[in-house]
């Protein structure tokens, strides 16, 4: 039966009893309905989310056929049948936040606020990156994928993000890590056979394989996404994300001619100029270095055009920042260049401010003083960090 409700919650959800009760208090007062999608619960996740979302509990069942797909398009067909206008999508391991509006009348004003957009994106906390959260329903939309799964059907102008939203998601523990790779692999070496000139399956194989640790073959899978016609910003980040691979290989050549490829797809990359940069510096090459990073600069959104600012999907926001500094002052005191050390410092700590700034950070400390280069005696002792999504430059490069 259809009830009055604008904003509905859907979750997937199976035996999620431990994480469960976060992730439903953190939407509960922003939506009119809280449906679960039950795909095989056992334990006391139903009792759990019925008592935490009381009179707003709603509870559909789906089978689980190993195709999370499928299960989001149910869940979409489920909440416009209980009379949703927006279906909020929330993982169990999710915890979304509106710490940027007053109410849910805000929400819902927001949300009305552009007749235009079939779906809202919400931010990762610190911006590096966006998800579908929202989506208008009945929806022309759908979910593709059995694993990393996609909405398709929506024009950029039908997309937007959220102000004042945010979202964070719980670390899992490597049993869990290791059980979400196994089966990924699987399921994306199939989807790469069935369709090989897609190149989605291929990015999301090359991630599985480079966080299984098998960098090399994720460096190939990387660049036939690359090279396959399809979303740029995709093709982009994946010469970037094979790039970081080439440089945990030691093989910064190749890493340098793979960001230069990036970048002719997608010009507005400043990560891609400052992995080249970085590439250099390793290389020995300072003032090859410093030619990428003052690229990176120009791009970028301190002193630059910021060229990130209507992409949607992957970011590397340190590269947006005091990233291309960082890298410059080791390279200009290589260098010798005392004078441009100084500046590259001072522009560095500015740079690292105004990211901190505008994504909310507090520190306690004094801005920058943990990696100021009077500490690094060498490129050695320098760590180079590539963002907690992409792991981090080893201390020995």
């Amino acid at each position: 039966m259809k009830t009055n409700a604008q904003i509905i919650a859907t979750m997937l959800s199976g035996n999620s009893e431990a994480i469960i009760a976060e992730a439903v208090r953190g939407v509960i007062d922003w939506v009119d309905l809280f449906l679960l999608i039950d795909t095989g619960i056992t334990d006391k996740t139903l009792e759990i989310i019925r008592e935490l979302a009381g009179a707003k509990f709603r509870c559909d069942s789906f089978p689980w056929c190993k195709d999370f797909a499928q299960a989001r398009n149910f869940a979409l067909e489920r909440a416009a049948k209980h009379g949703a206008v927006w279906a909020l999508t929330v993982d169990t391991d999710e915890r979304l936040s509106f710490a940027g509006m007053n109410s849910l009348e805000d929400l819902r004003a927001r949300l009305q606020a552009d007749p235009e957009v079939l779906v809202w994106l919400v931010s990762y906390e610190g911006g590096y990156y966006a998800k579908e959260r929202i989506i208008r329903v009945p929806s022309q939309l759908s979910w593709q994928g059995r694993t990393h799964e996609a909405l398709v059907g929506a024009a950029a102008s039908q997309r937007g993000i959220l102000a004042g939203a945010s979202f964070t998601e719980l670390p899992k523990n490597p049993e869990q890590v290791a059980a979400k790779l196994k089966r990924d692999l699987e399921i994306l070496r199939d989807e790469t056979q069935r369709l090989p000139h897609d190149p989605r399956w291929w990015y999301y194989l090359g991630q599985t394989l480079e966080d299984l640790g098998e960098r090399r073959e994720a460096v190939e899978a990387y660049r036939q996404c690359s090279v396959l016609e399809g979303w740029v910003e995709q093709a982009a980040w994946a010469c970037y994300k094979g790039a970081v691979c080439l440089c945990h290989l030691q093989e910064f050549q190749k890493a340098i001619e793979l960001c230069a490829f990036g970048l002719s797809k997608q010009p507005n990359s400043p990560e891609l100029a400052w992995l080249a940069g970085l590439a250099c510096y390793n290389l020995g090459q300072d003032a090859n270095a410093i030619c990428w990073e003052q690229m990176a600069v120009a791009l970028g959104h301190f002193k630059g055009i910021h060229s990130g600012t209507n992409r949607t999907g992957f970011r590397h926001v340190i590269s947006w920042y005091e990233g291309p500094y960082d890298v410059m002052r080791f390279a200009y005191r290589r260098l010798g260049l005392q004078q441009a050390v100084e500046i590259a410092e001072k522009e560095y700590r500015n740079a690292l401010r105004m990211r901190e700034e505008q994504a909310g950070i507090r520190r306690t400390e004094n801005v920058g003083e943990s990696r100021a280069a009077s500490e690094c005696a060498d490129s050695r002792e320098f760590l180079f960090d590539l963002g907690s999504q992409h792991g981090e430059w080893l201390r020995e490069h």
